[in-house]
């Protein structure tokens, strides 16, 4: 990854770290943006290493999946193995809220103490679905970000 450092950047290889003194925005625009993504304002990572839920350092064990399938869809296959966070950002007016979080609830997706993060627009925060509590809720300008946890029965 790749992440700015006042008038330098550092370039973590997993193996080394390089220091450079460019701006980040002059880097971006040299890199394949199929292969390198700038996901914040600062860090820059390897589209690769994260689809494959690795970091750059070879000794670290995977830690996240990104999946680009459509949610529903995707929710109906066997859970091979639950998370602890479950990210969803449906279009907002698709209605799409209540039945991804009954599937997760359904298919077993979340691990016990797992969150379910909504990104909803703020004039507009669903209903707390069946089967949910809300852990918490903050407003970022347009858009709300939802916490919800499984309620314990």
């Amino acid at each position: 990854h790749i992440e700015a450092a006042g008038d330098y950047m550092i370039i973590s290889t997993g193996d080394n770290s390089l220091v450079l003194r460019e701006t980040m925005k002059d880097l971006e625009r040299r890199l394949d943006p199929r292969k390198f993504q700038r996901v914040h304002r600062s860090p820059i990572v390897n589209l690769e290493l994260v689809r494959q839920g690795r970091s750059a350092a070879p000794e670290a064990a995977p830690r996240c999946r990104v999946d680009g399938d459509e949610v529903l869809r995707w929710l109906a296959r066997p859970c091979e193995a639950p998370f602890d966070l479950i990210y969803a950002d449906p279009p907002y007016a698709a209605g799409l809220y209540a039945p991804i979080a009954a599937a997760v609830l359904r298919g077993g997706w979340l691990a016990p103490g797992g969150i379910l993060v909504w990104e909803c627009a703020s004039d507009a925060v669903p209903e707390l679905p069946q089967g949910w509590r809300c852990r918490d809720q903050r407003r970022y300008g347009g858009s709300t970000v939802v916490l919800l946890e499984m309620a314990i029965s």
